[in-house]
């Protein structure tokens, strides 16, 4: 295992550069804050819950730091997977960063840009698997069939992301805290370049949820929850094709969130004759939301994530350290669907 004096003896300028963005971050929030720059009174729709004009730009800042700091990354040939992450968001980045600031766009155009983006980052790196299940590795280990599986399951945790983000420091504490385990996990691994891309990355969402919980004075926006969603993804996504060691059922024990999120809802919808691409109100979060705001909690929109815990904190806990056991993986996933479900079913019962 590296030691912590190698990591801070080599590479200082990433951590130099991480610190002095990271601080550009704050003087750029504020100066949006007081200035109200690019703020929007337009909150409706199923899934809006505030009330207040605020600016929902906060992902674009995070996202153009952010790619400052990985311009570094283009000095080392050996890092080139870690500079097509950065670009290959700029595919979603245009059209979300419309939707931020100025008027909604098509849904399925974005969906469909993020299948893009996915596909652009498989095809580039050449990622390739050899899934071992017994029962369907087989079949995924079909080229193309594992593309289409690949693009598919980036493309749901990037959208997931984006479905439960909407209360202060919902989709950002979480986005740190997986991001925290892919972090242990780097790190165990001795997958030192890995860990110091994510060190700025956490960083800058760090310093955004200063601003954003408990007040919401600026919000992540489209861009913020898909950069998130993206980044934890590919991170992960990476691990896993260096170490063979890793079980690739950690990606869905770490992002079991937004999956789970993004394919009930998916489903809910046909089964209710509903479109699946149409927002509604039945979603978990909002489900927490309604149900806190009609105990009379005053700060319900905060109190969101806390009372959510029981759905997206056990990977924190648990999977660090058994993140190379296949067998304690599954139960761990099958625990997480059973604690998903609970939650759900109770809390509609109670709504």
């Amino acid at each position: 295992m590296i030691s912590f004096n190698y990591i801070f003896s080599q590479n200082n300028f990433i951590f130099i550069s991480s610190t002095i963005l990271s601080l550009l971050s704050i003087l750029i929030y504020k100066y949006i804050i007081d200035k109200k720059f690019f703020t929007t009174d337009s909150h409706n729709g199923p899934q809006k819950i505030h009330i207040s004009p605020t600016s929902r730009i906060g992902g674009g800042v995070i996202y153009l730091l952010f790619f400052l700091v990985s311009l570094i990354f283009f000095f080392k040939k050996e890092l080139i997977e870690f500079i097509i992450i950065t670009l290959g968001f700029l595919i979603i980045f245009f059209i979300s960063l419309k939707e931020d600031i100025s008027e909604p766009t098509n849904p399925i155009l974005r969906l469909l840009l993020i299948f893009i983006a996915s596909l652009f980052y498989i095809l580039m790196t050449k990622t390739n698997f050899v899934f071992e299940t017994k029962f369907i590795g087989p079949f995924l280990n079909i080229k193309i069939i594992q593309i289409v599986f690949l693009v598919l399951i980036i493309s749901t945790v990037v959208n997931g992301f984006n479905i439960f983000d909407g209360s202060n420091g919902h989709c950002s504490l979480i986005g740190i805290l997986y991001l925290i385990i892919v972090l242990i996990i780097s790190y165990k691994s001795n997958f030192i370049d890995l860990f110091y891309l994510l060190i700025p990355f956490i960083s800058l969402i760090f310093i955004f949820l200063i601003f954003n919980f408990p007040k919401g004075l600026i919000f992540l926006g489209d861009t913020g929850a898909y950069l998130i969603g993206w980044i934890t993804s590919l991170s992960i996504i990476y691990l896993l094709k260096n170490n063979k060691e890793i079980s690739e059922i950690i990606f869905l024990n770490i992002l079991f969130y937004p999956l789970m999120e993004t394919i009930f809802s998916f489903v809910r919808k046909i089964m209710s004759g509903k479109s699946p691409f149409k927002p509604d109100k039945k979603h978990l979060h909002l489900k927490m939301i309604y149900f806190l705001k009609n105990k009379g909690f005053k700060n319900y929109n905060s109190l969101n994530t806390l009372y959510l815990s029981g759905v997206w904190f056990f990977p924190v806990i648990f999977v660090p350290f058994i993140f190379t056991d296949k067998v304690y993986l599954i139960f761990l996933l099958l625990f997480q669907i059973c604690i998903y479900l609970l939650n759900y079913f109770i809390i509609n019962k109670k709504n």
